[in-house]
């Protein structure tokens, strides 16, 4: 990504590799509402018991769960350490605090959101950080051509590797 994002300063191809940017950033961004948003409607992986009906209804009726997790993607999209971002990504926790019985009859409960880490790779934050970093690259003009042949050689070296793998 830093070296397409670099290359707008070639000339020639700039719009070609601009629109082709802003395709993938559309696209990745769709994605991962979608992922999120199907995510929390379909909860995959999760087993269903008798006893986690009951747990699962308390925290259905909290509002705001997919902006949490809308929240969440924009959080991690400007990660506070890019090598930590490369193992660990921050998400909202929410915790049940206190269920409280009112007057009416109806159940109050407190929650108390938390923002915590989990392990992988948080993609959205190294994507940003690459797009930001050949933009930085592409900025410098003459002074950023040998950082630029240096990133192209080590791309050529991985996917030399990867062509080693794939055959």
């Amino acid at each position: 990504m830093p070296t397409c994002v670099s290359s707008l300063r070639k000339g020639g191809d700039a719009r070609m590799v601009a629109v082709t940017i802003a395709f993938f950033l559309g696209l990745s961004t769709m994605s991962a509402i979608m992922g999120a948003s199907a995510g929390h409607l379909v909860h995959p992986g999760k087993k269903i018991t008798s006893g986690s009906i009951q747990a699962q209804s308390t925290l259905s009726g909290r509002k705001g769960v997919i902006l949490d997790s809308m929240l969440d993607l924009l959080w991690n999209a400007v990660p506070g350490n890019i090598i930590e971002a490369t193992f660990q990504k921050e998400y909202t926790h929410v915790e049940i605090l206190n269920v409280t019985d009112s007057q009416d009859g109806s159940n109050q409960v407190i929650y108390k959101k938390s923002i915590q880490k989990k392990g992988g790779v948080n993609f959205m934050g190294l994507l940003c950080f690459s797009i930001l970093f050949g933009c930085a690259l592409a900025t410098l003009g003459e002074k950023g051509d040998a950082l630029h042949q240096v990133i192209e050689e080590l791309n050529c070296v991985v996917m030399k590797i990867m062509h080693y793998f794939l055959k």
